[in-house]
């Protein structure tokens, strides 16, 4: 399994900085079978007004060496300053042609 965490702090429009951050998981099952996802948080120690909380899972399978079909699901939680907080779902597929 990889684990990549990173923190990014970049400009925004609206906000002296915005602060990010994602842990990126990666773990192969087999030759075929492998799970991504990534998990984070933005906004939280910035002054920005909103705070989010997400969660992406997906899977991939490689169905032949020249192709490969994936899919997976977005969850978001926004925290407004203001109120009125949001959720979202989301799902998502692929597929990957590769040849020469």
């Amino acid at each position: 399994m990889l684990i990549f965490p990173s923190v990014l702090v970049k400009p925004a429009h609206g906000a002296d900085f915005q602060t990010w951050s994602d842990i990126a998981t990666i773990y192969t099952f087999s030759d075929r079978w492998r799970y991504d996802g990534d998990q984070g948080v933005r906004g939280v120690l910035s002054d920005s007004d909103f705070t989010l909380v997400y969660f992406r899972p997906s899977v991939r399978y490689r169905v032949k060496s020249w192709f490969t079909v994936h899919g997976g699901i977005r969850f978001f939680k926004t925290f407004f300053d203001a109120g009125d907080n949001t959720f979202e779902l989301g799902p998502w597929q692929g597929l990957r042609f590769v040849w020469p």
